[in-house]
């Protein structure tokens, strides 16, 4: 690593340099659980040759390299002479795209009706909105497109059939690689039915093996590695990043008798397998990536609480573990919202989940994300035109809208039979309908069911800027909420839809003093980023300064440094890393 010390009192950082092989290790070091790398390996002593006495006419640094037995001739130019950094990779990422076969499976009929009034997706127009979609990505300048699961209705073997062969013909007229992974609508599902009139006929779903079958080309041909107890799997992106895809699902993985959960989870053996996958990568000078259905962190404060289902079991832990073992990107789908949330670990270790909403729910979105070596930034585009519907972004909102209208008539009785186990049936429903078109202002037309799905809908578009209106009708709930339980929840639920989530964990005496810093409006100086590629290095060097302050307090002279000589590297030369915190759903640029 070199620094420019010109003034002791303001060190920077100016470049490193890496001249070993990690193409090859030297045989026989495996054997005592080394692995040396080719090239120059541990340099311990240095000597500078003025460019007078150089026989190139310009200064020499030489450096004994003690592992690999070899000297490093360094030149010293003037100037500041930047390694050059790994190019950017551009990837589109969709989600949730429930693709539903209509001519095969039907849309008609009183079954079908009742099944879209209970999970309100636009299934009929799912071929057409994806085929829009991936003519959009098309035009664009990604190099890959990631799609974190839910590609199907509900796991219906014509619909991943239809899929294949739609991103088939994508990557041969694009050149655009695409890697899937399963969603909890996808393995082993029993609601795999087929419509006719006003019943179902079940059809056939899959489980893991004819998925990996119908997807060999979209991740599994192209697998550096695979996860023998679930369909996860990790692939190379471009020459710097490694993308590890975790199969988040709970499914019995039986298509004869199928079952399959909403809820997530990475098993013990699963996670220690996405464990290896993170140091092998980091080990091959790789920045490890995930993705995977289920969320990390919640993108509401109500998340945890009242929709558990879509985070993975455990979630807090999961984030940690894959944080503190260098993972710090994820791409999740599963709740239809185009929101970034992040957490922050104990060791200062950071987990940005990138959750990118559905393509069947409004504003049916599609990400686009740029991946550098330090940072990543990200915007968002939409689906607005599709064949077949004029107008298609004002047909895609009132479908939504007046959908979780519905939803919430539906969901209401069982929130109040909860809130009173003395109710009936047929009382809470009552109830719930009289509560569900209560009009909160009034003639203004605004309504329980309405201020909801204006919040919903609010959230998936990644937009949670609350109206001046809404806000004033939330403050009144609230000012009227008292020892009301509904109103109480009511009001939770609005607030945490529109709210965004705290960025990081702080807690005990932290908690203290970022509080103190708030309330007294002092601001912390940003600390500077430590390069990803020199982070191993930052360690090594880290270590040398406790050792030299030992030296030094307790005036011990070794071999190789007399306590009198060694120069203390100040610690604020190599600050430690920091986060940025991330802006709404669509649109920002993260620091790794």
């Amino acid at each position: 690593m070199v620094y420019d010390v010109t003034d002791p009192a303001n060190v920077s950082y100016v470049n490193y340099i890496n001249s070993r092989d990690f193409t090859f290790t030297v045989p026989g070091s495996q054997d005592e659980d080394k692995f040396v790398t080719g090239g120059d390996v541990a340099p311990e002593g240095f000597a500078f040759i003025p460019a007078g006495n150089s026989p190139t006419g310009k200064a020499l640094l030489l450096t004994a390299c003690e592992v690999s037995g070899t000297v490093a001739v360094y030149e010293l130019t003037s100037g500041t002479e930047v390694q050059p950094q790994p190019d950017d990779l551009k990837v589109a990422v969709i989600s949730d795209d429930h693709l539903y076969d209509a001519d095969v499976l039907g849309s008609t009929g009183a079954a079908f009706e009742a099944y879209l009034a209970a999970d309100r997706k636009m299934l009929v127009e799912s071929e057409v909105i994806l085929d829009a979609a991936l003519d959009k990505i098309a035009q664009g300048d990604a190099e890959n497109l990631l799609i974190p699961g839910d590609l199907t209705k509900d796991g219906e073997k014509v619909n991943h059939e239809l899929l294949a062969e739609k991103l088939a013909a994508f990557e041969e007229e694009t050149g655009i690689q695409v890697f899937v992974i399963n969603g909890n609508h996808d393995i082993s599902n029993a609601n795999a039915v087929k419509f006719v009139d006003d019943a179902t006929e079940q059809v056939d779903t899959i489980d893991t093996d004819d998925f990996r079958s119908i997807y060999a080309q979209f991740g599994y041909d192209e697998a550096v590695a695979q996860d023998n107890n679930s369909l996860s799997y990790a692939v190379d992106l471009g020459d710097d990043y490694r993308l590890i895809v975790m199969d988040s699902g709970i499914y019995n993985d039986d298509k004869e008798n199928p079952n399959q959960e909403t809820a997530g989870e990475l098993d013990e053996e699963t996670l220690d397998w996405v464990l290896e996958q993170i140091q092998d990568a980091i080990r091959d000078g790789r920045r490890p990536i995930g993705m995977m259905h289920h969320g990390l962190v919640p993108h509401t404060s109500i998340q945890p609480t009242m929709f558990s289902q879509y985070l993975v079991k455990d979630y807090e832990t999961v984030a940690d573990t894959l944080a503190d073992a260098g993972m710090n990107l994820v791409f999740t789908g599963h709740f239809h919202s185009q929101d970034v949330s992040m957490t922050t670990t104990e060791q200062g270790n950071v987990l940005y989940d990138v959750e990118t909403g559905s393509l069947v729910t409004s504003p049916c979105p599609i990400r686009y994300v740029t991946l550098g070596e330090e940072k990543f930034s990200y915007s968002t585009d939409h689906v607005t035109e599709v064949e077949g519907i004029d107008n298609f972004p004002a047909y895609a909102g009132e479908f939504l809208i007046s959908g979780m209208e519905g939803l919430v008539e539906t969901m209401l009785p069982a929130v109040l039979m909860q809130q009173n186990p003395e109710l009936t049936y047929e009382q809470a429903t009552a109830l719930a309908q009289q509560l569900a078109n209560t009009e909160l202002v009034p003639d203004s037309g605004i309504t329980v069911k309405s201020l909801l799905a204006g919040a919903f809908a609010a959230h998936y578009a990644g937009d949670e800027k609350m109206d001046e209106s809404t806000a004033q009708i939330v403050a009144g709930l609230e000012a009227q909420s008292g020892d009301n339980p509904i109103y109480q929840l009511l009001v939770s639920t609005v607030k945490g839809l529109y709210t965004q989530m705290p960025r990081k964990k702080v807690r005990g005496f932290r908690a203290l003093y970022v509080s103190y810093l708030y309330l007294l409006n002092i601001r912390r100086p940003k600390r500077k980023q430590i390069p990803f590629s020199i982070r191993a290095e930052v360690s090594k060097l880290r270590r040398y300064q406790r050792q030299f302050r030992l030296l030094q307090e307790y005036r011990i002279d070794t071999p190789g440094c007399s306590w009198t000589k060694c120069i203390c590297i100040s610690s604020t030369i190599i600050p430690a890393s920091f986060c940025t915190v991330p802006g709404n759903g669509s649109e920002s640029t993260q620091v790794l």
